[in-house]
């Protein structure tokens, strides 16, 4: 879509619609990662200002995976602005920003997870967040990376066990 031009009244009731029922949607994701409501506030501004800009590309996508794909640029708004604010929170473990909690008797592998956690991609962090913090369905996020949900389904496995195999690396490392 060309910047500075008038919306249709078809284009301004899509928007209208993405807003009503992304809003509440993307504020809560922008604050669980950036902790900070004019931030979050921000990033929502920033989120609708580029699907605008992206209109043509959502409305040619099947119905039921637009918000799903909204909410990505939603996310990756909201990233960007984690990362040009430089945002580092080094004592936490964090997928996208995401504080995990461990039960008492795994706080000792905390160390190793988050080290873990780091080396993986910013894909690999993106797909464990849409799974475990967004509660997202594979078959969901494999409509959204367009690959057939056992292909996410595999990916999603490989991506633990990544961690898994990992962290048991570098704590058998810190035994030995």
């Amino acid at each position: 879509m060309e910047k500075n031009r008038v919306l249709s009244s078809e284009e301004k009731e899509f928007m209208d619609g993405i807003f009503q029922r992304l809003e509440k949607k993307v504020l809560r994701m922008a604050m669980r990662i950036l902790k900070s409501q004019p931030d979050a506030e921000e990033v929502l501004g920033s989120t609708m200002i580029k699907i605008a800009e992206n209109m043509d590309k959502i409305l040619s996508r099947p119905e039921n995976q637009r918000d799903a794909y909204c909410m990505v640029i939603a996310k990756n708004e909201t990233m960007d602005f984690y990362n040009q604010q430089k945002i580092v929170q080094p004592y936490e473990v964090d997928i996208l920003g995401e504080e995990i909690s461990f039960m008492e008797e795994e706080r000792e592998y905390l160390p190793e997870a988050k080290e873990c956690l780091l080396q993986l991609s910013k894909e690999e962090r993106m797909l464990l967040h849409l799974r475990f913090f967004e509660q997202m369905l594979i078959k969901d996020m494999a409509s959204l990376w367009e690959v057939k949900e056992e292909a996410m389904k595999k990916r999603h496995q490989r991506i633990i066990q990544k961690v898994r195999n990992c962290i048991e690396e570098k704590v058998n490392e810190r035994i030995f």
